[in-house]
């Protein structure tokens, strides 16, 4: 696959993560607040922090994805070994992790309160599975972006070196 192919690929993929982000901000994450607040009386005075976390993680998550375009420009551009792309990945590790921290606080404040009101029931501990997932995940993505920014940044110093011979 050449590199303007697996740039559009790239970029298709990114349109997609793209509409589902749109859906979940707009749709998912709110029917979820209202489940939480119907469930828990005591969460409704604390809806408009619910919501504020929703814009939060929806604005985490198109930075990221604006970043990723960014490499995918530089692939079809046959750029793709470039300290800017390494500078890059940096921040798209800095973005998952603070995603992480995001939900790690949420989880925190919906044990707290879910403990407070009663003990934790059945949907509680699903709600805090998926939150400790989507932790999960986001460590292991600022690991993996972490890293290939320290490969893209050495790749890119040897093409530099390797330029400057030739």
């Amino acid at each position: 696959m050449k590199q303007k192919e697996l740039s559009i690929w790239l970029k298709g993929i990114v349109i997609v993560c793209a509409g589902f982000g749109a859906v979940m901000a707009a749709v998912l994450m709110p029917q979820f607040a209202l489940y939480i607040s119907y469930a828990y009386p005591v969460m409704d005075k604390l809806m408009p922090y619910w919501y504020l976390f929703i814009a939060l993680t929806g604005i985490i998550f198109y930075i990221g994805l604006l970043y990723i375009w960014l490499i995918c420009n530089d692939i079809a551009a046959d750029n793709s070994f470039s300290i800017a792309n390494s500078n890059r990945l940096k921040v798209l590790s800095r973005l998952a992790l603070l995603e992480a921290l995001l939900y790690m606080i949420a989880c925190v404040i919906f044990a707290a309160i879910s403990i407070s009101n009663t003990s934790l029931q059945e949907t509680d501990m699903w709600v805090l599975a998926i939150g400790i997932f989507v932790i999960f995940v986001a460590i292991i993505v600022t690991i993996i972006m972490a890293s290939l920014s320290h490969l893209v940044e050495k790749a890119a110093i040897l093409k530099e070196d390797s330029d400057l011979t030739v």
